[in-house]
């Protein structure tokens, strides 16, 4: 429940942070780039859900429906990240980044800390759960074609979006605190030493973070490594060699590219 005082107290701390004033800072930045992010993510991750729907519905592609539902959940996550937070920055810039002018409450700023929690945790742990799909469909063919039902992989996925928004509702309850972060045009949870629940959150969200990397990163090795295996192992002259060279190839290119987008995008703010 949000607490009376906590508009405030909000204010006070999160302006705190801050080791200027908001029109101090990042001055030559335009609300042209804020705007063309949003833009280029709507659209990226529209074009991405409607190639992989596209794709779903072909007979073909019947053993790979959790693999692409993961991707789809992926996109349709991070598409909603954006729809919610984007709009909200933008209206700062607009605001000459005064974040009291659009959010005098204060409430606006833990929703927003809160929708970044929740759908920056959600990728990194559907990533996970994407690896882990591949491993068992490469590795333990038998047993994936037997257990790994579609409802089993929406049911997983479903939990990771409840689960991850149980925890981002925590600094609502007490636990963590969601404050203004520099230059004064988004909100994040606090790392303030001085409140012990701050560190707590942030430390559960960094470890969180971290060990989805590293399964994501352990998991698409081994997967890589069984898929090579297992094309050196096949007759290379026959039809069904080339085809499987080319799966090959098209699954490698996938999770080396979701990997380096994802170290690269979430191991800074992790570490």
């Amino acid at each position: 429940m949000w607490h009376p005082n906590m508009s405030s107290v909000l204010r006070e701390r999160s302006w705190g942070n801050l080791s200027s004033k908001p029109e101090d800072c990042g001055g030559s930045v335009s609300v042209a780039f804020p705007l063309s992010m949003m833009i280029t993510g709507l659209v990226g991750n529209a074009l991405a859900m409607l190639l992989i729907y596209k794709s779903y519905k072909k007979k073909e592609s019947k053993r790979k429906h959790s693999f692409l539902l993961c991707i789809g959940f992926l996109a349709l996550t991070d598409f909603t990240g954006q729809l919610l937070t984007s709009p909200i920055v933008i209206s700062v810039y607009l605001a000459k980044r005064q974040w009291s002018a659009v959010d005098p409450s204060g409430h606006l700023c833990a929703f927003f800390g809160l929708s970044m929690t929740m759908f920056g945790l959600c990728p990194l742990l559907i990533a996970s759960a994407m690896a882990i799909e591949r491993t068992l469909a490469i590795r333990s063919p038998h047993w994936y074609s037997s257990n790994m039902k579609t409802r089993v992989t929406i049911t997983v996925l479903l939990c990771i979006w409840g689960a991850v928004l149980a925890f981002a509702l925590l600094p609502l309850l007490g636990l963590g605190q969601y404050t203004l972060q520099w230059p004064g045009t988004w909100c994040f949870i606090s790392t303030d030493h001085k409140t012990p629940g701050n560190i707590v959150f942030a430390a559960t969200f960094a470890s969180l973070g971290l060990v989805s990397l590293g399964t994501t990163f352990t998991c698409n090795l081994a997967t890589i490594k069984a898929l090579v295996t297992r094309c050196k192992s096949r007759n290379s002259a026959s039809k069904s060699s080339k085809q499987w060279e080319r799966i090959t190839m098209e699954t490698m290119i996938q999770l080396m590219g979701i990997m380096c987008v994802l170290f690269a995008c979430w191991s800074p703010l992790l570490v």
